[in-house]
Formats: structure tokens, C-alpha cells, sequence
């Protein structure tokens, strides 16, 4: 049987963390029957709850298994066995680390098995099915005791007769080892394509010498370095690193062999260090060291490295610090780095542990990458072994280079302690105090030293716990949704030396919105809380206790500060924390565009229609006509997903109404500039870049994505153009790829086309290339009669007169032109093009403005192009439409065209402050009684743009589904099924989520979305490090393109064919006791808003241990 053994549950065990956060386990024993031959590995996973809360920080650790105290290592003369072959066997007793040990057993059971080959059919019961396999049965045919002398062993064996392979199987003291040697009798199989065989004699591999040298010296050091020659014969010694530095031969008896070597080195560029050297010693047997008539060589090969310290280049550094320090408070640290030997520079960070311990971050020494062992740079050859017949096979050496690993950890919900010094210049003293202001942290802070002077260089680390006397530790969800209900524990610990009488009190303020302003204050606050706001316990010295409190949310979106105190007499402990408050229901956008009157107009009705505190609204005074169309860049810029398609959507639109973009939208720019947005949405595109030059679909992909690299290329072009810093390396590697590409063949391929046109804007043109690409598009013109597929061949074959005319070909001007197309806005291609009528109309009117600017000809094809992006909300359109047609409009659009004077907004007769120029930001605005905007003296046509974002009540969200369907369950640790209506705090549990594809087209492009509810928290796997339970492979598991996991939802993208139903599953925590809602869980074909699924969202309870402390 071929397969692993099953895993083999031991149990759980609880313990309690002591104050310096420690605690011993002792791992139960296995069940009898549990051992397997060999080592195996031992998987913890460990959850460490937070407080009294259900949130656990998950990690999992391995260590390997041994079967017993040492293991038996065998070396045979053959590897392969006739009938009637003697096989000598030498065997050696090792530990742990492969160090020979003496002494460990005096005798070892010897089997000898012959291996009969069987082929047959075989019930699977795992798989319900038969299946056709190939077996090799064991025939015990000899079994002895052979004793152990000083660690090794020897035995001859005989086999009788032939067999398809030979199994020794040696065992003592609990250590087993089989060693497999191939047998005469097998099946052949004849290629007949195969009419050559290399029939050249391999040479087997050299014995092992194990050679003993100290783990490091100093430069110019003589080492001692021994080793045991099996054997009598010659042995080369050898110092290298990238060029053999010395070497040495000598006469060697059987026996203990000992070297005195220096360590003198030269590193080719007249130095005298480097980090490691390697020594290599290679032993020939004296051939006739059996008999002066016989031939017998033989050869033994050994390496190891010897680390080189580099004293001489290191400060001996310290850091010196309180043994404690307090939130809230300075904490000042003392770096000393001895005598200075000219300007030196140090520089300190203070960083959470928490953080430092995700990665296993050590403290960074420079040392460690300045002098990393390096590997070998030297090739060792030798030619005795073509000389030799049958001599022994022993295991082979790895040499050189070094390797570590690592894994990923699970963070508390804080807010992350990373505090730097900058460069800071030493005083001749060597010695400098830092100070640092701690924030309202409590944990364990990690001070790093590093400092460094022209030659010398040295680092230092010092750990402070960071806590109040009495430690206050509030477990919040991470964000609530309106409507829930939530207990929130205080834990209280006591660290005094003296009883506590400890005072508990918690405030709830809105976060005050830096643009927004709120309007209708009567709907209440967004949380409030339940039971008294105060309360009060008392704490013996090192004892702990909880308080509880409850919260009840009733209003989105909005954010809210809470401010938790301990007063114990004179000491005092608090927590500011904020939590945010989010809709239950998914947010809709809606645009109106309000012609104005002279004098005062009134809003209510594009108002009007909201639920009361979930509406966000933009109002944008313009004379523009195209307005209203450019609002949707404020659903383009928040589209939550991030493929290179999507991430350049969201930048592109940016390049060309940068001077427009506080107006359309002041939220946009409340947290970083136009600019930095820009630049972020380059930077992202970048990291998706693969090292062929293309781009990725996703971050973190493989495979390149033609059109997507095509479009990211463009605007990464257009952004270098608009004065912003682009790599030329990178748009070098992207336009380098995309020449290759239009290379490869001419076919009427719309992505060929649009690679052209980016090539020409470049200054990459192909145009005879170009020019049959072209003619290949009108030979396919004759034959396709679909309105879709021609319109898509007037998009491909505009892009590539345009790239010719880039080019200087300008016959195609008047037809370049003629951008104008019929209403077709409803067609979209369901491939990798992302194409659809409404895009064509954007691109053209795009590469129009380029090519010719303000060109009249242009005019009819962008009012019909504003006037289809009235028609629906933002939702009802693509990435690439609103892209295209926001960039073509954006360029027609003049920044300074809004010359209003004294206009006004009135809120129930109340002036409000603009959050732009003519633009303005509000919060609640359908609980006003009326919003008007006040123009005097309007002499033009003027219009106020209303964007809304928010939940409508005459519009609920509908369940169901069209192309697509979803459902969702939960299960438990074993797969079985769960009902989540009441879960105790800290379950455990699997959300599964499956989603079918119930069309008849493949679906390149789903996004899945469930959201949990602020009770459950996601366990990351990719912290945590934790595995996808064993039944999870009988589930038909989705390979996804990409998967996002967020405080609030999942997201998950991939591809289905026609009919295909796939599954996600995620591991989650009830964490916050409470009533909670859980939202629905939808899924959409990314681009095809018509192809959709929503299952509806529910209630869940869960439920808590406390039986008193509420305040």
C-alpha cells in the first residue's frame, strides 16, 4: 500500500499562560497501533484566547518524531541482486543529528524478504470503485541475529533463487530500517521508438568520510580536522572557497586520521577574509592493500565548512532600558557602542512582538547578510571511479550553501507598535539615550540596535513589557453591522501588591466625518450602550476579573470611539478603541442630474428614497453636460476587488480628470491625494508584473493575461506622459513582451489589435505588421454575420488605424473619424477581452481625443456616450465601460469650465461648508426637510450632480439568482453539518459555500462574496498556517484565481464551466457573544452585471459563559 498512514488524533490539552505569556504542555501518548515505520512529525495546534473572548490567536508547530533513540544505517555492495548472490551488509548505529554512537544496542535482528510481483484488480473502499494495481508481496526468507560491536555491524547474506527485488529489514531497539535492492525478475516493456540505449558503465558513488572541524575560527587560525579512513591509501586535503586556497597530500593508515590545517585565505581582490571556507578530502585505497597480486581500488569522498569570525569587523553594541514601561508614556532607551573609530550612525526601532513574531523576524545584524556563508565555488572532479568494477556504494554529500525556513503566525487585533528612530548620528562617547512615545499599547515591545561606521558594524535588542498596574484588556469585534447586538468582556488584572477596589467606565462617541457633513442628528447615535455605563469590582494582588457591557448597534455606516477606564485610587489604566459600523444590506449608488434654476433649487426629490442615516451624498455644482457621467468614478475608484483589469480601471480615469476629482467626489481625496492614489494604483499594477514582463491576472499569478497586459501598458504610458514615475525597466519589459507578441502570427485577434496600438504609443510601432493584421480583419468581415462579433471588429480595426496613423500612415484619418456607433449598449463578449458595445464607444472616443483633441467630429458619439451612463446606477456597468468612458469624457471635460459665483447649499435653510469648490459632502441628507442649492444670478445652463451611496428602502436587495447559483452551510471540526442559529464563544466551525454555474457558457470571471457576521472571525490560514481538514478532499474544492480574506467577508474568484458546481470552505471562530446579523452571501460574473446569485442572510446567536459582571 502506497499511501501515508492516517493521521493520528491525540487529544487536546488546556493550560494557562503564566505573566511572562508561557506555558508547558505535555503531549499525550499515542493509542496503541499508532507507530509507523520510520519518523513521523508531530502537528500542535495551538489557540490562545484573547481575555474572556472566543478570539483566538492560532499557530501551529511541528516537531519531528523519532522511533527510537538512534537510528541504523545501512550501506549493501550491490544494489542489484541475481540468483545465487551473496549481498554483504554493513550497518552503523547513528543518532539524531547522523553522528555515529557507540554503545546504543549489542545486537540487531537481520531479515531478508524476496519481493514477488502480483498484478491484479483491487477494491478501493475509499473510492467505491475497483482499480488495477501492481503489488510485491514479502517472502521471508532468512532471518538472523548479528551482534553490534562499537556502533557498526556486518552480515553476509545469500538469496535463493531470482525475484523481482530483495528487502533487508534490519530492526533493534526500536529503530527499523529496510534497505531495497533491485531483483533479475520484472515485466519489460519494448518502445519501438526506442532503438538506442546508453550502455556507457556509470561509476557507483564514493564512500562517505565524515570530517570533525570546529563549527568556526578566526581568520589565519590553525584547526585541527580529523576524520576515520575506512581504509589504508593516499588522502588529499583541501582548503577552499571559490578557488582551492590550499591542499595537501599524505600516506594514511586505516584508522583515526588527524590534520593540523591554517586557515590562511585570499580573497582575489587582496584581502585575507571571507566568510566560510570549505575543506574536502578525497581518500584513494591502496589497490594492492589486499594482496600484491590483486587489484582492488576503492575511493572515499568528504566535505565540510568551517565559518571564519569576523571579529575585527564587529562593535560590540548594548542597549540599555527600563525593566518596564507604561502606555501612554516616554520610553527611553541607552545604545553604547564603545570606542568610535570615526563617524559612526545608529539607528533603533521599537516594534510590537506580536508583529516581529508572524514571520519569526530576528533582530536584524548586518553581519549575518555582509558575511553569509557562501557556497562552494569549486567543482570536484575525480576519475578513479571510471577505473573501478564493484566496488562499494555509499551516500552521497551535499556541499555548500545554507538554508532556512520559516512559518507564519496570527496577530491580535491591535493596533500594530512599530516606532523608528531614524539615523542618529553617535557622540565620540559611543554612547546616546533615544526616547520614544508609547501609544495607548500593552504588550511586549522589541527595542532593535543596529549601528554601523565605515568598517565596523554591530547590533543589539532589549525586550520591555509595556503595561499599566492594572491591566485592561477590551475584546471588541472587529466592526458591528447595524442591528447587532454584542457583550464585550473587560478583563482586569491586578499586578499591584496590594488589594484593588477597581471603578469600570466605558463612553461611546461618533467618529466625527473630516469631509462629510451630518445632517438629521435625531436618528440617534450609531451604538449605544446597553445597562449601566459604570460599574465595580475588587482585586486581589495577581487576580483577574471581568466585566461585561453591552453594545447595540442601530445605524450605517458610521464609526464609533469607545473609551474604557479603570480607576483604582491613584492609578489609572484606559483604552481608546474605534469600531466601525457597516450595512447589513449591500450599498447601491444612484446619480441624478438636477437642472438649476436661477435663484434657489430644490434637491428633495433626488433625495428622497434612502433609509434614514445609511445615505452618503455628493453634490457637484457644474455647467457640464457630461457630469453626471463622471460621478461614477466614485464606484469605479471603491470597486472592492483588485485584479490588474480592475486595479488599472481604478487608475486610468485618474491621469485625465485629476483637476476635477475633489469635485466629483471630496471623499476621494480626504485620506491621500489625486497623486498618491495614482501612484499607489501604479504600484499595484507593478507588483503584478512577471519576470517575462507581462502581467499577471491577479497578484501572485503565473500565467500572462494578453489584454490585461496590453491595458496595463497603456496606462502606465499615458501616467509616464502625465509626469508621473514609471520604471523604464518595467514599461521596457511590458512593450518588450507585447513586440513578441505581435510577432508571433497575424490573425484576426482583437487583443493582437490592441497590443498594436499600445506598441505605437510606445513608440513601438509594427506597422506592415499592423497593416495585415488589418487585412485579416476585412477577409473576416465576409463571413461574420453576428451583430456582436462585427461591432468588436470595428473596435479592433479602429485600433489599429489609429496605431498606423501613430505611425504616419494618415489615409486612414477620415475613417478615424467616424467614431459613432448604433445603440448596442447591451452586448458584451464573455472572454478575456472584457469587450462590450458601451466600451467600444469609450475606447474609440479615448484614442479620438489623442489622436485629434477637441475635434467637433467627436461631439454626437460623447453626448451619446454621457447619455447611456445615465441610464443605470453604477453597479449596472462593467470596470471597462466606466474606465473607458470616464477617460474619454475626462478629457472633453475642462478643469476650469465652473466659473459659478456665490453659489450656496442650504440644509433646512442652514448654510453648509463646501468640501470643494462647488462641491459638497453630506452625511443623512434624506433626513432633512429640504436641500436646496442657491445660483443668483444664473446667466448659462447649470446643473447640481446628486450622487448617493447608501440603502434604499423601496429597493431591497433580491435573493436568487440568474446564470448563477449559491449556497451556503456550515459544518463542524469532522465535517458533519452544523446549525449556526446558537453557538457557544469560541467555537469552532467550516463555512462552506458552493457555487454553480447554471448557464450554458462558461464563466471566466466569478466573484463570490459572503460577509460574516461581526460574531464570527475568519481564522487566516495563511497566518495561522493551519490545514484544510482530511474530508475536505472529498469535497469538489474550487481552484481559485485569487482569494481575499477581510475583517468582514471572503472574496473569492475563479473561473466555471457550464454546469460545474465547486465549493470554498474557510475555518471561522465565534468570538463576540451577542445577536448578530449575518448578511447574505452573493456571487457575480465580474463583467456581466446581468449574471448574478444571492443567497439570503440570517441570525446568529452566540452565546457566552457569564453569569454575572455586567455593569
Amino acid at each position: 500500500d502506497e499511501q501515508s498512514p492516517p493521521d493520528v488524533d491525540l487529544g487536546v490539552i488546556d493550560a494557562k499562560l503564566d505573566d511572562d505569556g508561557h506555558a508547558a504542555l505535555r503531549c499525550p501518548a499515542p493509542p496503541p497501533g499508532a507507530a509507523t515505520l520510520g519518523s513521523a512529525e508531530l502537528a500542535v495546534d495551538v489557540a490562545v484566547f484573547e481575555g474572556d473572548s472566543g478570539r483566538a490567536t492560532r499557530q501551529q508547530a511541528t516537531a519531528p518524531v523519532h522511533p527510537a533513540r538512534h537510528y541504523i544505517g545501512l550501506r549493501t555492495d550491490r544494489d542489484a541482486v541475481g540468483p545465487g548472490d551473496p549481498i554483504a551488509v554493513e550497518g552503523q548505529v547513528v543518532d539524531w543529528t547522523g553522528k555515529p554512537v557507540a554503545g546504543a544496542l549489542s545486537e540487531v535482528e537481520v531479515r531478508l524478504y524476496r519481493l514477488q510481483q502480483e498484478f491484479g484488480w483491487f477494491w478501493d473502499a475509499e473510492s467505491g470503485d475497483s482499480t488495477y494495481r501492481r503489488l510485491q508481496r514479502r517472502i521471508q526468507e532468512d532471518i538472523r541475529v548479528v551482534p553490534v560491536r562499537d556502533g557498526r555491524f556486518s552480515v553476509r547474506l545469500e538469496t535463493p533463487g531470482s525475484a523481482t527485488g530483495w528487502l533487508i529489514d534490519v530492526r533493534g531497539g526500536g529503530a527499523r530500517t529496510e534497505r531495497y535492492l533491485e531483483g533479475d525478475s520484472r515485466s519489460w516493456y519494448w518502445d519501438p521508438w526506442q532503438t538506442t540505449v546508453d550502455a556507457t558503465p556509470r561509476p557507483e558513488r564514493p564512500a562517505l568520510l565524515t570530517l570533525e572541524a570546529p563549527e568556526s575560527a578566526a581568520p589565519g587560525e590553525t584547526i585541527t580536522v580529523t576524520t576515520t579512513a575506512p581504509y589504508a591509501g593516499r588522502m588529499l586535503l583541501t582548503v577552499e572557497t571559490d578557488r582551492v586556497q590550499t591542499h595537501a597530500w599524505r600516506d594514511v593508515d586505516a584508522g583515526p586520521v588527524q590534520w593540523e590545517v591554517p586557515l590562511r585565505v585570499d580573497d582575489g581582490a587582496g584581502g585575507d577574509f571571507v566568510p566560510n571556507v570549505y575543506l574536502a578530502a578525497l581518500l584513494l585505497k591502496d589497490p594492492h592493500l589486499e594482496s600484491s597480486e590483486a587489484f582492488l581500488p576503492d575511493r572515499a569522498f568528504g566535505v565540510t565548512s568551517v565559518a571564519l569570525r569576523p571579529d575585527r569587523f564587529s562593535l560590540d553594541v548594548s542597549v540599555k532600558g527600563p525593566p518596564e514601561a507604561r502606555p501612554w508614556e516616554p520610553l527611553t532607551v541607552h545604545v553604547d557602542a564603545g570606542a568610535l573609530h570615526g563617524p559612526t550612525w545608529a539607528t533603533v526601532a521599537a516594534v510590537d512582538e506580536g508583529i516581529l513574531q508572524l514571520t519569526d523576524f530576528d533582530t536584524p545584524d548586518p553581519r549575518d547578510q555582509v558575511f553569509a556563508r557562501r557556497a562552494l565555488g569549486v567543482d570536484s572532479f575525480e576519475t578513479v571511479g571510471w577505473t573501478l568494477l564493484n566496488q562499494p556504494a555509499g551516500p552521497s554529500s551535499h556541499t555548500g550553501g545554507d538554508a532556512e525556513g520559516g512559518h507564519l503566525g496570527r496577530v491580535q487585533m491591535v493596533q500594530p507598535l512599530a516606532l523608528w528612530s531614524g539615523l542618529v548620528q553617535l557622540p565620540d562617547s559611543g554612547g546616546t539615550d533615544i526616547r520614544f512615545d508609547l501609544p495607548g499599547y500593552r504588550g511586549r515591545v522589541r527595542v532593535m540596535v543596529v549601528v554601523a561606521d565605515d568598517r565596523r558594524m554591530g547590533s543589539a535588542e532589549l525586550a520591555v513589557p509595556v503595561r499599566d498596574p492594572i491591566v485592561l484588556q477590551t475584546t471588541l469585534p472587529r466592526f458591528l453591522v447595524a442591528g447587532d447586538q454584542a457583550r464585550i468582556p473587560v478583563r482586569l488584572t491586578n499586578t499591584t501588591d496590594q488589594r484593588r477596589d477597581v471603578t469600570v467606565e466605558v463612553a461611546v462617541q461618533p467618529v466625527q466625518d473630516p469631509v462629510a457633513v451630518t445632517v438629521g442628528r435625531e436618528v440617534g447615535p450609531p451604538v449605544e450602550i446597553v445597562d449601566a455605563p459604570s460599574g465595580a469590582l475588587s482585586l486581589d494582588p495577581g487576580e483577574s476579573g471581568t466585566v461585561v457591557f453591552g453594545l447595540s448597534a442601530s445605524r450605517a455606516p458610521a464609526a464609533v470611539e469607545l473609551e474604557i477606564r479603570a480607576n483604582a485610587g491613584g492609578l489609572q489604566s484606559r483604552e481608546t478603541l474605534r469600531l466601525p459600523v457597516h450595512n447589513p444590506e449591500p450599498a447601491l449608488w444612484r446619480q441624478e442630474l438636477v437642472a438649476l434654476q436661477p435663484g434657489s433649487t430644490s434637491l428633495r426629490a433626488a433625495l428622497a428614497g434612502w433609509k434614514r442615516g445609511t445615505d452618503r451624498t455628493r453634490v457637484w455644482v457644474t455647467t457640464s453636460p457630461h457630469a453626471r457621467a463622471l460621478t461614477h468614478l466614485g464606484y469605479l475608484v471603491r470597486y472592492p476587488y483588485g485584479c490588474v483589469e480592475q486595479t488599472t480601471s481604478t487608475t486610468r480615469p485618474m491621469l485625465f480628470v485629476r483637476d476635477l476629482v475633489e469635485a466629483i467626489d471630496p471623499d476621494l481625496v480626504a485620506g491621500a491625494s489625486v497623486d498618491d492614489r495614482i501612484h499607489q494604483g501604479i504600484e499595484r499594477v507593478l507588483s503584478m508584473q512577471l519576470p517575462s514582463g507581462a502581467f499577471a491576472y491577479w497578484p501572485g499569478g503565473s500565467w500572462a493575461s494578453e489584454w490585461g497586459t496590453a491595458y496595463a501598458t497603456h496606462m502606465l504610458l499615458d501616467a509616464r506622459q502625465a509626469g508621473f514615475d514609471v520604471p523604464p525597466e518595467a514599461l521596457d519589459a511590458a512593450l518588450d513582451w507585447l513586440d513578441q507578441r505581435v510577432g508571433q502570427g497575424v490573425n484576426a485577434d482583437p487583443t493582437l489589435a490592441y497590443a498594436h496600438y499600445v506598441l505605437a504609443v510606445g513608440d513601438r510601432a509594427r506597422p506592415a505588421l499592423a497593416r495585415r493584421v488589418l487585412d485579416a480583419f476585412a477577409q473576416q468581415r465576409e463571413t461574420d454575420r453576428e451583430p456582436w462579433r462585427r461591432l468588436r471588429q470595428q473596435e479592433a480595426e479602429y485600433l489599429l488605424m489609429a496605431a498606423l496613423h501613430r505611425a504616419g500612415d494618415l489615409r486612414y484619418e477620415d475613417r478615424l473619424k467616424e467614431i459613432d456607433l448604433p445603440d448596442a449598449r447591451e452586448m458584451r463578449a464573455h472572454d478575456w477581452t472584457f469587450w462590450s458595445a458601451l466600451r467600444g464607444v469609450g475606447l474609440r472616443l479615448a484614442v479620438f481625443q489623442d489622436l485629434f483633441g477637441d475635434d467637433p467630429a467627436a461631439d454626437a458619439a460623447a453626448d451619446r456616450l454621457a447619455r447611456w451612463l445615465e441610464r443605470r446606477p453604477s453597479s449596472g456597468y462593467t470596470t471597462q465601460e466606466l474606465a473607458w468612458a470616464i477617460t474619454a469624457l475626462g478629457k472633453r471635460v475642462s478643469a476650469g469650465a465652473d466659473q459659478l459665483d456665490a453659489v450656496a447649499l442650504l440644509i433646512d435653510n442652514e448654510q453648509v461648508r463646501p468640501a470643494a469648490t462647488l462641491s459638497w459632502s453630506l452625511q443623512g441628507a434624506a433626513a432633512a426637510e429640504d436641500v436646496v442649492v442657491r445660483v443668483p444670478g444664473l446667466d448659462r445652463p447649470a446643473f447640481a450632480v446628486v450622487s448617493t451611496r447608501g440603502v434604499r428602502v423601496d429597493d431591497p436587495v433580491p435573493v436568487g439568482g440568474h446564470g448563477l447559483r449559491v449556497s451556503r452551510t456550515w459544518v463542524d471540526g469532522a465535517g458533519r453539518s452544523l446549525d449556526p442559529s446558537s453557538l457557544p464563544l469560541g467555537t469552532p466551525l467550516y463555512v462552506r459555500v458552493d457555487v454553480e454555474n447554471t448557464s450554458e457558457r462558461p464563466i471566466q470571471d466569478v466573484a463570490l462574496v459572503d460577509r460574516l457576521p461581526a460574531g464570527w472571525e475568519l481564522e487566516n490560514p495563511r497566518l495561522s498556517g493551519i490545514e484544510l481538514p482530511p474530508w475536505a478532499d472529498s469535497l469538489a474544492l474550487w481552484d481559485l484565481d485569487s482569494m481575499n480574506l477581510r475583517d468582514d467577508r471572503i472574496e473569492a474568484f475563479g473561473r466555471l464551466s457550464p454546469g460545474e458546481t465547486r465549493s470554498v470552505l474557510v475555518s471561522v471562530r465565534a468570538v463576540t457573544a451577542g445577536r448578530f446579523i449575518m448578511p447574505p452571501v452573493q456571487a457575480e460574473a465580474m463583467y456581466d452585471p446581468d449574471t448574478w446569485a444571492r443567497q439570503a442572510g440570517r441570525t446568529v446567536e452566540v452565546t457566552a459563559p457569564w453569569t454575572d459582571g455586567l455593569l
